[in-house]
This record gives C-alpha cells, structure tokens and sequence, in this order.
C-alpha cells in the first residue's frame, strides 16, 4: 500500500507548532491531550514522528496496528515517561456490539493519569465515536491534517524520486515533444528540483509546475493519493502527462458491501478475522473481499486488507452518500 511518504516534512509547521504549544503547557502544569485527526495517508503518522524526533526520549510511542482486546501495553507505558504517543487509535473500538470497552478502558486510563497523551485517529472512526463518546473532553487539543499544495507535493515526491533522472513526456503535445531535464535548478519552497527544458519559447519550469498542480488537485492534497498518482504516470524514467489521472471506479455496491468497506476504511487495514468479528459471521466474507478487489477498491497486502489510494475519494464520496461514513 502506498503510505504517506515520510521522507521529508513539509509544509506543516503549524501542526507541529499546534502540538508543541501543548506539550510547552504540560511543562507549565497544563494537562492538555493531543489527537491528530485525519483521512486515511495524510501523514498522521510522519507527524508524530517529526515530534518525536524533536522531543526524543521525553516521549514514548505505542504504534496500535490491529483490533486490540486489551490496553496492557499502554498501561505499562503510563508507568514510566510523561508523555505518550498512541498511534492508530481506531484499532481501539469495533463496530459491533460491545465493541467499545477497550476504547473505553483506554478513555479512563486518559482520564485518571498524571500523563500527556498524544494521540492520531482516522477521521471517519473519530467522527463515529464523536456520536457515543465526548472526545474532545479527553483530547481538548484537536490538530487537524492540511491539505497540501503543490509545492509540498513536489517536495515530498522528489525526496524519493531524483528529478535529475526523470524525463518528461507532454502526451498532449502534437508533435510528441520529449520534455528532458537540464542542469540547472529551480527551487519549490526551499526544496531544490530539476528544471524542465521545452526546448521552447515558454518558462522553463512551467511543464514541472503544471504537473505538481495538476497531482495536487486529483490527490485533493493527500501526501499518500499524491504518491500514488505519481507512481502510476512513472515508467521507465519518465512521467508521462497523460498518464497522470485518477481512474474511475465503481462505486455502487449493496448494503454489505459498503459496511465492509467502511471499516477497512476507518482502521487504515484489516484482517479477514478482524471483519468477521465485526459483521460477526452473518455475512459472506469471502465474496464481499473478492468483488470489493475486483473493482479495484481495496489491495490484499501480506494478508491485510487497505484501500486502494487512488479510489480513496471515490470510496469516501460512495460511503458518505450512503451514510456509512460522515
């Protein structure tokens, strides 16, 4: 599956100011928890991460990565440093019946420790717990994921692909000009990228700019989709414009269907044993599995099941018309 890249922060100052703003109050004597809240590759994670990086052993992370039955590991975390990073916490709840006591054992851990919690939370499984549970008391700091901008886009992309050794190939163009990359530079935001040559009467880096515009918008500034669409136009060296789309899916499926999908949607990904759980053994598993990979929806990797990047927001616009997801 193609995460949110984290190869290299950008663009997201503010959160980590936002976050460093209350871990400066839990210093002072102000008890204020954190949730990073945020759609399915946005970064959630990366964020954590750079705090981390900048807090070091001060904090203690617990990376949440299934369904869990019980808190153990996070009690004995609250036995030792002050603050603790949680991540994933959608894997705390199911919904099923009786399927939130260890989210709610966790909430009274939060409740009754001395700690600073710093938490990040899909947020589709934040705003169905929103309707049960007052979040916000517990995590009164809510740090929201952005949108990122092209800019951004081309930062995090070209930490991972040399844009000294890509070459750009204009489908649209009558003639099937090759647009290759010369020496010299240009700079987005700070980050140092390859200009592109049109051999033309135009600027230099219009071709380039166009191109991290155009991922930006079909990615709705999502870091992990942006990624996505990129690999898909890359091929051999060469990113061919026309090749950078997002394609279309279907969408229309039954009832069934779209509840499974919703919860490999809110848990980032899922077991075959961790949706029979859920739909507690009333649904045909394996047929729903096989149709929803069929359209292309959601990826099989080692064993767990995620969505697909590219049909994130086809999916979310499905599951929202039909309320599976708000």
């Amino acid at each position: 599956m193609t995460e949110a890249p984290r190869d290299r922060m950008v663009n997201l100052d503010a959160e980590i100011s936002e976050i460093q703003q209350a871990l400066a109050g839990f210093d002072a004597g102000a008890r204020r928890n954190v949730a990073v809240v945020g759609y399915p590759l946005s970064g959630k994670s990366t964020l954590i991460e750079a705090v981390i990086a900048r807090y070091g052993k001060q904090i203690r992370k617990v990376s949440l990565t299934s369904i869990r039955d019980d808190v153990e590991d996070i009690t004995a975390a609250a036995g030792g440093d002050r603050i603790i990073a949680i991540d994933d916490c959608q894997y705390l709840f199911t919904r099923r019946i009786g399927g939130f006591g260890t989210l709610e054992r966790f909430l009274d851990i939060v409740a009754t420790s001395d700690h600073l919690f710093l938490t990040t939370w899909n947020t589709f499984a934040w705003n169905y717990l929103k309707q049960v549970f007052d979040l916000q008391d517990y995590f009164p700091v809510r740090v929201a994921m952005p949108e990122m901008g092209p800019e951004s886009i081309a930062a995090i992309i070209g930490a991972r692909y040399d844009p000294g050794n890509t070459r750009y190939v204009d489908d649209a163009d009558s003639n099937g000009q090759l647009w290759k990359l010369k020496q010299g530079r240009f700079r987005l935001r700070g980050i140092a990228a390859a200009v592109v040559d049109s051999g033309r009467d135009r600027d230099d880096s219009g071709l380039q700019s166009a191109i991290f515009e155009k991922i930006a918008k079909l990615s709705n500034g999502n870091p992990g989709v942006a990624m996505a669409i990129w690999q898909r136009a890359y091929i051999d060296g060469e990113i061919r414009t026309g090749l950078i789309e997002v394609p279309d899916f279907e969408t229309d499926m039954s009832p069934d269907q779209a509840f499974v999908l919703s919860n490999i949607l809110m848990m980032k990904s899922a077991t075959r044993e961790d949706l029979q759980k859920i739909t507690v053994g009333h649904l045909k598993m394996d047929r729903i599995l096989f149709t929803l990979i069929d359209r292309g929806l959601i990826i099989k990797d080692s064993g767990r099941f995620v969505v697909e990047p590219l049909a994130l927001y086809a999916i979310i616009h499905s599951l929202k018309k039909s309320r599976q997801v708000w």
